[in-house]
């Protein structure tokens, strides 16, 4: 949005042709703590996830050390189906949260 000229507290600016924000709404939280908080639980959860159920392998290999390629393989399952959907909430915050081109050609 167009943040250099008089025209900010409009909500059209017919300079640049591009709606811009009201100067006068006020946000509740800014778009870097937004961007924190979502990127933290999109890692926090994974790792979670990660921590039991390595855990838990763990104990069902002490229990049963004869199961030990079925444990192994579906963990490795697990966790993967894990990364993928870990990498695929980073991806959708990245792209909802991604500047306008407008703003990048600017």
């Amino acid at each position: 949005s167009c943040f250099n000229c008089i025209c900010r507290r409009k909500q059209f600016c017919r300079t640049h042709n591009l709606l811009v924000p009201m100067a006068d709404k006020r946000e509740f939280m800014n778009r870097n703590m937004e961007l924190t908080l979502i990127f933290l639980f999109v890692v926090m959860g994974p790792c979670c996830v990660y921590a039991v159920s390595c855990f838990t392998s763990i104990l069902s290999l002490g229990r049963n050390p004869d199961r030990a390629p079925k444990i192994f393989m579906a963990l490795v399952i697990g966790l993967t189906v894990v990364q993928i959907i870990a990498m695929a909430g980073v991806l959708i915050t990245y792209q909802t949260y991604l500047p306008d081109e407008t703003a990048l050609t600017q």
